[in-house]
């Protein structure tokens, strides 16, 4: 049985052999092609679409409240420096 110990990826058929490679290297890899049938992937398409709509309006509120904060800052902030209340 292997060790839990051991960081490594394991090249073998069998987990039960030790036959493990470092993590400590790198490898380079090149894709190349991916198979996705069209209909999936027009699928995919539709549903990241629609997935984007809710997170654009959250990341909206989140900058309108962000610029409203920032303007009443410097709203206060304006008129303690000019002395007019």
């Amino acid at each position: 049985m292997r060790s839990l110990e051991k960081p490594g990826i394991c090249l073998s058929d069998n987990p039960t052999k030790e036959k493990f490679m470092p993590t400590d290297t790198q490898h380079e890899v090149v894709v190349t092609d991916v198979k996705v049938p069209f209909w999936s992937m027009v699928v995919f398409m539709i549903k990241l679409a629609l997935a984007s709509i809710p997170a654009t309006i959250i990341i909206s509120i989140i900058y309108l409240v962000a610029i409203a904060i920032l303007g009443g800052l410097g709203g206060l902030f304006g008129t303690l420096l000019t002395g007019t209340y």
